[in-house]
């Protein structure tokens, strides 16, 4: 026996509500149990990075390229192209300062989307290094709820 569109409709969106709330926990815990240092040394986050370069991509979007000062590959991370991101001031890791995607890792840098809406002009302005860490798929659900 199926469910009438509106009673579905309701159930899914508090399924996928419960699970954004999961997700939001999971990665509260994340940041508030790990020190910086540990984050870096299981992967899950970038530290001291520098922006490189930062160049217009299509739908007014912004790719800021990130690296090690001198150029020095990245350490082992668990980043790749499509991952949901934020990035934050690395002295004050859990204050996020813009969410992103990533768009490109080599060796020695990994390059992040940002949407048009964000106001990027602070990672341009060279005082003090970034943090990259994972982010939950805010957009995505965002999406879904409309």
């Amino acid at each position: 026996m199926s469910l009438p569109l509106a009673e579905h409709v309701e159930k899914w969106t508090s399924l996928i509500k419960k699970e954004r709330q999961a997700e939001l926990d999971q990665f509260n815990a994340l940041l508030s149990d790990q020190s910086l240092a540990e984050l870096c040394a299981a992967g899950t986050c970038l530290a001291r990075l520098h922006v490189k370069e930062s160049r217009s991509a299509l739908g007014g979007r912004t790719i800021v390229q990130f690296g090690k000062k001198n150029d020095r590959p990245l350490p082992a991370h668990k980043f790749s192209p499509g991952g949901p991101i934020c990035i934050a001031h690395t002295a004050d890791h859990l204050t996020p300062l813009f969410d992103g995607v990533v768009s490109n890792v080599s060796e020695d840098s990994i390059g992040l989307c940002f949407d048009r809406s964000q106001k990027i002009e602070e990672l341009k302005v060279p005082r003090g290094t970034f943090a990259i860490l994972p982010r939950i798929y805010e957009t995505t659900f965002q999406r879904l709820m409309q």
